[in-house]
């Protein structure tokens, strides 16, 4: 795993907020315009969980951020500086990561329930995110599955944050 401490000028440009509908190959064609290095993502932390969306996102790495970047970024994307170390995905690796950062942000934005349940099911969470089932795309859907069985099997490196505890099998297409 390439790794990479915080260089001043660097920015890391990922999608601004993810959704229910995001999916891999959107995420890929959104930032695929952006000029840098492609697959990089900041390392989450339990420190860093919650206090910075872009967290743990895919991104572009933009070593010599210059003036205007943010004017000249597709819709959707936003550029952050640094405040953590950076890990190299491979291009593989990026539908398992978006899937990972779906999980991590789902689970966030659920913690109070999430926090009072031992047992979460896939509809309980869908509900305490307030969202329909048919909301979510693929990568969406199995980003939920395996966040709740992270939840459920607790034992599994609580020191990392929700959606980067589990193994990478269960962030690929078709487990549950």
């Amino acid at each position: 795993m390439d790794t990479l401490s915080s260089v001043a000028e660097a920015r890391l440009v990922t999608l601004a907020l993810p959704g229910p509908h995001v999916s891999a190959a959107a995420v890929a064609a959104t930032l695929a315009t952006v000029p840098g290095e492609h697959w990089w993502r900041e390392v989450p932390t339990r420190e860093t969980w919650g206090a910075e969306p872009s967290v743990g996102a895919p991104g572009v790495l933009v070593r010599r951020a210059r003036e205007g970047l943010e004017r000249r970024l597709p819709e959707g994307a936003r550029a952050q500086p640094l405040q953590g170390p950076l890990e190299r995905l491979s291009w593989v690796a990026l539908p398992v990561a978006l899937r990972r950062w779906l999980a991590s942000r789902f689970a966030w934005q659920a913690r109070a329930y999430l926090a009072l349940v031992a047992r979460p099911t896939v509809v309980d969470l869908t509900v305490a995110l307030r969202l329909a089932p048919d909301a979510f795309s693929e990568d969406a859907r199995v980003a939920v599955n395996a966040v709740v069985r992270e939840v459920r099997e607790r034992t599994l490196g609580e020191a990392r944050p929700l959606g980067y505890r589990g193994p990478d099998e269960w962030y690929v297409r078709g487990q549950r």
